[in-house]
């Protein structure tokens, strides 16, 4: 290679043009010369934007920290299971917080399972008091129908013929078969079995024929469901003329208003009273009804009520 030559593949080279060596008198061997690999430096020169490299870059955003859970004024029994750990990415002030956060969960669980605590056992004292008011009535007699509709003739005659009327139709349609006597037979034994059972079996009916005659099956049904009503309302009247069952009657609407006034109240104090002595937190609550001296309202003078709890 020529010196000319020379110096033009180098300012080539120099500024990043082609560098192939072609012979200048046309020789037959071509010298091809490699390009230098570029180093850091050069390729960072050579990547530089036409704006000389001072685009402004966006600013980094802020690392986030650890979301706090925000405690709430509701809290349900289970808060003691639901509580937040903490990392070791989190900052002194979120690990403070986190533990504060769960301490109060914990408190409030603890409050909360009390307060079931105390119901509980405020129901169980409230069922106490109440055995303990039937257990000292337990000699009196239940009352007797104390629903009105086994007083009530209308419902009852319904009830008699609900019974008889099936048994009566099947009767009368296996006598209207040809050669069937065995089969009515035992259908009229049923239908008077029910009958002997409700107690039709009168002499005042004798000279009825309830199955074949349906004036006659009517009239035994009407006729029974006023004795029915006669004979319950008599058994009433014997029972409320008891002096011990009055004495209950009367005990026994006390106590209502007593248990009536703890649910509504939830007064445990005149409950642990009344438990002890009901006709002393029965005077309890009458002392805290009672109105005011120098009120507007007018008072009633006149001899109190006695009341006993006692047989």
């Amino acid at each position: 290679m020529k010196k000319q030559e020379f110096s033009q593949e180098y300012e080539s080279y120099v500024a990043g043009m082609d560098t192939k060596y072609e012979p200048v008198e046309g020789g037959s061997s071509l010298v091809v010369t490699e390009t230098a690999p570029e180093k850091p430096m050069e390729r960072a020169v050579n990547h530089i934007p036409p704006d000389g490299g001072n685009k402004v870059r966006p600013p980094s955003e802020p690392r986030k920290s650890a979301q706090i859970p925000v405690s709430s004024g509701h809290v349900h029994a289970d808060l003691a299971n639901d509580t937040s750990k903490t990392t070791e990415a989190m900052s002194r002030e979120e690990k403070t917080a986190i533990h504060a956060q769960n301490a109060d969960r914990m408190q409030a669980s603890q409050t909360i399972r009390k307060m079931l605590a105390d119901q509980e056992e405020f129901h169980r004292k409230l069922l106490e008091l109440d055995k303990q008011f039937q257990s000292r009535w337990s000699h009196i007699k239940p009352e007797p129908f104390p629903d009105e509709k086994d007083r009530n003739p209308v419902i009852i005659r319904e009830r008699h013929e609900g019974i008889l009327r099936p048994l009566r139709d099947k009767y009368l349609t296996e006598k209207q078969k040809w050669l069937n006597g065995s089969s009515t037979r035992k259908a009229l034994q049923e239908f008077q079995s029910a009958l002997k059972k409700l107690r039709y079996d009168r002499d005042d009916f004798k000279a009825l024929d309830m199955a074949n005659n349906e004036k006659d099956f009517s009239y035994c049904l009407s006729w029974m469901a006023d004795f029915y009503v006669a004979g319950r309302e008599r058994t009433r009247r014997e029972w409320a003329e008891d002096l011990s069952v009055q004495s209950y009657v009367k005990a026994k609407k006390d106590f209502d208003d007593l248990l009536s006034y703890i649910k509504k109240t939830g007064d445990v104090t005149v409950l642990e009273t009344a438990m002890k002595n009901p006709v002393h937190a029965l005077q309890m609550i009458r002392r805290m009804k009672k109105p005011e001296a120098g009120s507007g309202g007018s008072r009633r003078s006149g001899p109190s009520v006695k009341i006993s709890f006692d047989r």
